[in-house]
């Protein structure tokens, strides 16, 4: 059953100790796979898909990144469309995206990474133009780091971002 199935590369693996699942993201999916005990008689998987139809969907079907936030909601970077939370208590999804000349949204909708910093402060790496920083994750607030010039090739694009990481020690 193509529903259930991988269908694809998989990019993110994300182990979720709040609802004791797998979240998986790649080329053609954002996945869950039910790990607890209950879930022996069930399908397993669950893929989530868009739907135009539906305006609390993912926004599409290409995701890079997943990770959960101290409140229980769930982050999840696509490849075109910007960065999908998925509210834990109504489990609906708001998308953040990228607004041309708006220096009040996430710089671009190609999300290549995201991590909490110490702060509970949400960074999100984008391919070709920086860090944007949600610093109220409730309001959605955005500040933006990126560096004004390229460089060229023989130093490459100092705003490709393809992870993040903090120092904890």
């Amino acid at each position: 059953n193509k529903k259930y199935s991988l269908g694809g590369t998989i990019k993110n693996l994300y182990y979720d100790s709040l609802e004791h699942c797998v979240w998986m993201t790649g080329y053609c999916h954002l996945l869950r796979y039910d790990c607890s005990s209950e879930a022996r008689d069930k399908y397993r998987f669950i893929r989530y898909s868009p739907d135009s139809r539906d305006l609390h969907s993912i926004s599409e079907q290409y995701c890079s990144k997943v990770l959960r936030d101290t409140y229980g909601n769930l982050w999840v970077g696509s490849q075109n469309s910007g960065l999908n939370v998925n509210n834990y208590s109504q489990r609906q999804f708001k998308v953040f995206k990228s607004l041309y000349g708006d220096s009040t949204t996430i710089l671009e909708n190609e999300v290549t990474a995201c991590a909490f910093d110490e702060k509970g402060l949400l960074c999100v790496g984008t391919k070709n133009k920086g860090i944007s920083i949600l610093t109220e994750i409730e309001t959605g607030n955005v500040k933006l780091y990126s560096q004004k010039r390229y460089y060229g090739q023989d130093r490459g694009n100092l705003n490709a971002i393809s992870s993040i990481s903090y120092n904890t020690s």
